[in-house]
């Protein structure tokens, strides 16, 4: 059984149930078990949501359509939807306040890409960052987290409601209990896994890379780890096979891809013991691909830029959002038989000048 895919189709299955109104967007008549069908009606109806909701509440994106010539309210298919100008990162770092949807009381936590004012910031409401942590939750559940298990989260220590407190959340709401250790040296890791006894560990890819060539030949195995997530965010770090089998030979556990931004929620996507591509969050982002030069959405299996629209975000709902990482779309049944759409792991990252020239990072 794959949780997320039983995560994902929980939560559409609610929505398409409570909302009215979505009956024309979907194939078919309704089935008591999600299909195919059900996620991309699904999608497009909350897609005509969003642009109908940011041309009514967003400054930015008011603006945005109105150049555009683009009509919210009758945007109704993916054809339509394409003719919509793509959000660029530096529009967020100009004015982060004109994306926001909701009152300033209602914002209730906000993430920062360096700390700075003048930095990438994301806004959240409480019940955002909930749904967030009921995704990490499915996601671990998904690679083998269970009640009674220890997660020993390797993310460098934040605020309240930080990342790491997040997927401490997520641990706890499987049952498991979680231990935030932070990116300390290799002897202080080691020290807090005799003494915590984790099944799982949780880190950026960097940091526990950079941990992995420095335990060579330290005989980890006897730690009893059974998997290792590396997560890769904001900022592009390789993950191969190559690199997969070294943490792996060294741990003696599986090791997992996971991807996640700040802007899409953190959680985007992650592998399942199959290890056959990254199963994607389909009931809260819409995801496409295109070619970084001209903007053209490509197909299944071709390899371009990930562009993400948010679904179920009523602060700060980002539409369009290019997100400078290279990768490709999976379709088809994985080899845990998911049918949830699915990512290769990214393979580069664009970076743009102001004028918006792509160039490889």
């Amino acid at each position: 059984m794959n949780f997320l895919e039983e995560w994902i189709h929980s939560v559409i299955g609610q929505e398409l149930r409570r909302r009215s109104g979505c009956g024309e967007f979907r194939d078919g008549d309704h089935h008591p078990e999600i299909k195919g069908q059900d996620i991309k009606g699904y999608q497009l109806w909350k897609i005509s949501e969003v642009v109908k909701y940011t041309g009514e509440r967003s400054p930015f994106y008011r603006r945005l359509y109105q150049r555009a010539g683009i009509s919210p309210g009758k945007v109704r298919s993916l054809d339509d939807f394409s003719k919509i100008p793509f959000t660029e990162p530096r529009d967020l770092i100009r004015r982060p306040n004109q994306f926001c949807c909701v009152p300033q009381s209602e914002i209730f936590r906000g993430f920062s890409a360096d700390g700075t004012p003048d930095s990438l910031r994301v806004f959240y409401t409480k019940d955002e960052l909930d749904r967030i942590v009921a995704s990490i939750a499915a996601a671990l559940r998904m690679v083998g987290l269970k009640e009674g298990d220890v997660l020993q989260i390797m993310f460098p220590p934040e605020a309240e409601w930080g990342c790491d407190y997040l997927v401490s959340r997520a641990a706890e709401s499987c049952g498991a209990s979680a231990v935030v250790t932070g990116q300390g040296l290799l002897e202080e890791q080691v020290q807090k896994m005799v003494e915590h006894r984790p099944t799982m560990l949780i880190g950026s890819n960097p940091y526990l890379y950079a941990i992995t060539g420095l335990a060579e030949g330290r005989n980890l195995h006897r730690l009893g780890i059974k998997s290792i997530i590396l997560s890769r965010g904001c900022s592009y770090f390789p993950f191969d096979e190559s690199i997969r089998r070294e943490v792996q030979e060294v741990w003696g556990c599986r090791a997992y891809d996971q991807y996640g931004t700040m802007e899409m929620g953190l959680a985007v996507s992650m592998e399942c013991p199959a290890q056959d591509g990254l199963h994607i969050n389909e009931a809260d982002l819409f995801v496409e691909v295109v070619d970084p030069e001209t903007g053209e959405v490509l197909g299944a299996g071709e390899e371009g830029e990930l562009v993400f629209t948010t679904l179920s975000r009523r602060c700060m709902p980002l539409v369009r959002y290019r997100s400078g990482d290279i990768s490709r779309l999976i379709e088809g049944k994985c080899k845990c038989g998911a049918e949830i759409l699915r990512m290769e792991g990214v393979k580069g990252k664009i970076s743009r000048a102001e004028g918006g020239a792509s160039q490889p990072a």
